[in-house]
């Protein structure tokens, strides 16, 4: 009797341990990989079999991805192949990483764009696409007046390439000297200086002529494509809406910016081609260029933030 009352107790006790083992490989695995593992629990896995099971996930991989969910913009965790990044050989150098994949990525966009570029000036220019380029170009100097002459100088002015440049490092100074953080005025830096750089190379290797119509400004040494004004007006208004879901809360106002950072860039680039200053392909090139290097510099802070937590503590 007293036998038998100890292994009844010895089997409730046993039966706790495999119930919590059960709860935690229910939590720490989606319902795929526990089905690919179940054979390997009922002890019935060959050797072949067990080379063909999904790596399992470690907590630290979930913690990762629960945290970037809630996170600022600036401070979410980069995917794997970030993370793979800043832990790489390279990830012994402060700041190394992020620099290579900036880097990286500003030759890619760079030869991409020139390469557009180069298309529309010598291949594009006399078929039906470069025609219409032209007779857009020709209907919105047929229909200019007054008001949306001067308009369109307001917004024009509100993304030259110059002062959008100073501006944006005068606010990254601003913010750095604010905030005590790196990571705000570094992806103003990034941005900025970046877009300048790539729209510059592309510029003087693509050449590519102005509009045939009358313009309303003086036309900058520069080549028409890409429109200068379109790229630095996402860069600076994108980076701003950046930072206030960054800096400050509210739904309302993270909507507002996003909404501001969406609706300049598009009136920057309808205001440089109603002046005659730019294609339409040149502008659409600009934009692109602009959310593309945008998504760079975005990225390229993130793997900073992170391979700066892995050595140092939070930025």
């Amino acid at each position: 009797m007293y036998m038998g009352s100890v292994s009844s107790g010895a089997a409730g006790v046993s039966a706790e341990p495999r119930h919590r083992l059960r709860l935690i490989l229910d939590t720490l695995h989606s319902q795929d990989a526990r089905r690919d593992l179940r054979p390997l629990r009922e002890g019935a896995c060959s050797s072949s079999e067990l080379e063909r099971l999904p790596p399992k996930r470690s907590t630290y991989d979930a913690g990762v991805q629960a945290s970037s969910r809630t996170d600022p913009p600036l401070g979410r965790t980069p995917p794997r192949w970030g993370r793979r990044l800043a832990a790489g050989d390279v990830g012994a150098v402060a700041g190394a990483p992020a620099a290579l994949y900036v880097l990286a990525w500003a030759i890619v966009i760079a030869a991409g764009s020139i390469g557009v570029g180069m298309f529309l000036t010598h291949v594009a220019t006399h078929d039906a696409f470069g025609r219409e380029d032209v007779s857009i170009e020709r209907w919105l100097a047929g229909h200019r007046d007054g008001v949306l002459n001067t308009a369109t100088a307001v917004l024009s002015a509100m993304a030259n390439t110059k002062a959008v440049t100073v501006v944006g490092l005068a606010l990254a100074a601003v913010a750095g000297f604010t905030w005590r953080r790196w990571r705000e005025p570094m992806l103003l830096v990034i941005a900025l200086v970046g877009e300048l750089a790539i729209f510059l190379s592309v510029s003087a290797i693509v050449h590519r002529s102005r509009p045939p119509v009358l313009r309303l400004d003086v036309a900058p040494p520069t080549s028409s494509f890409p429109s200068g004004h379109a790229t630095a007006a996402v860069v600076l208004y994108g980076a701003l809406a950046v930072l206030a879901a960054e800096r400050f809360r509210g739904r309302a106002l993270h909507l507002f910016a996003v909404i501001v950072a969406i609706i300049i860039p598009l009136l920057v680039g309808a205001s440089r081609m109603y002046r005659g200053m730019h294609y339409p392909t040149d502008v659409a090139g600009g934009l692109a260029l602009g959310v593309a290097w945008l998504a760079v510099s975005l990225h390229g802070v993130r793997i900073g933030v992170f391979h700066h937590r892995r050595g140092q503590g939070s930025p």
